[in-house]
């Protein structure tokens, strides 16, 4: 019996799901650990990749035989030398056939609209657009990192959280509630403390990130300036957005990432602003996970067609 094997290596954890062939089942396994090389470091996010799929590989050989294909979409892999060095690294291992490396977005793509075709727009730790038109045009908008993009992310949410913390501990405005919620967070009682954590070596995007939650919840309850950051981060999706759809001349899109689908706020403002300037546009929940979407591109590659549709491993999470 044979098994082929979608990764979804993303900027928060990394996501492994094997396909048995024969009997059209899923075997499925997560590591709480970031599989973005530009965060993580290449190093480390390879180590974790590799970690994963030999895991969920000797799990499936206890049943099927032979690994036809592994498809891994990597957060921060937009260089050809960065995919090329993770595919090495895999085949050297013999874990499979056929191995093919790309970016995230790409699997994003796949599994939000079933092919690759359309528009999706993706807010998690960052942010990033990725569509492809009939024609087989590729537009990308976004995608820069969190030191001078990420708009409407969570990471660009938990940092004008932080900001505004600082402005109510500085006595120059900012939010109470969020204060207080900073400080929460990060398990601090004086607001200076936060300084070694944020410019400490181990420094990682998604504890920034985290704060996403909070700030949601502080929405949820009507406080003004979280109900700010949370329409504004919506507003800045919409532009990406705009952009693409201006590139690609498709409306139909697609949203993924965890702040665009959980943080209703964001999604309201994020649809309302793309509604005035796309009238008529399509908004659509992704059918699959982007770790599906890893394995509808292998199908492809392998030109086999795949039945995910029963797969309940295959499906995302939309509370």
């Amino acid at each position: 019996m044979s098994y082929i094997v979608g990764v979804d290596a993303g900027g928060s954890k990394i996501e492994v799901l094997a396909l048995d062939l024969e009997k059209n089942t899923a075997t499925s396994f997560i590591l709480e650990r970031p599989g973005n090389v530009l965060v993580a470091g290449k190093t480390k996010a390879l180590e974790s990749i590799i970690e994963t799929v030999k895991r969920v590989s000797e799990q499936q050989e206890k049943t099927s035989s032979e690994c036809l294909g592994i498809y891994v979409g990597v957060a921060g892999a937009g260089s050809e030398k960065v995919r090329q060095k993770i595919s090495q690294a895999l085949k050297s291992l013999g874990l499979a056939k056929k191995i093919f490396v790309e970016a995230d977005f790409k699997i994003a793509l796949a599994g939000a609209a079933g092919e690759p075709r359309g528009l999706v727009v993706i807010s998690g730790t960052g942010s990033i657009a990725y569509g492809v038109n009939e024609k087989g045009k590729e537009v990308v908008v976004g995608g820069w990192g969190h030191l001078v993009g990420d708009e409407g992310s969570g990471y660009y949410i938990g940092q004008r959280a932080i900001k505004e913390a600082i402005k109510y501990y500085e006595g120059c405005g900012g939010s109470k509630g969020i204060y207080e919620e900073v400080l929460s967070y990060f398990g601090l009682e004086d607001l200076t403390k936060i300084k070694p954590i944020l410019y400490s070596e181990n420094f990682s995007k998604d504890l920034i990130a985290g704060l996403a939650i909070r700030v949601g919840r502080l929405g949820d309850e009507g406080e003004k300036t979280a109900l700010k950051i949370l329409k504004e981060a919506g507003k800045s999706l919409a532009e990406i957005a705009n952009c693409a759809i201006k590139r690609l001349g498709d409306t139909c899109v697609f949203v993924s990432g965890s702040v665009l689908l959980k943080e209703k706020l964001v999604y309201d403002s994020f649809a309302l602003e793309l509604g005035r300037a796309n009238p008529g546009v399509k908004i659509n929940r992704p059918k699959y996970k982007a770790v599906a979407g890893a394995l509808i591109l292998l199908g492809r590659e392998l030109d086999m067609k795949l039945d995910l549709s029963h797969i309940q491993a295959v499906r995302p999470r939309l509370e």
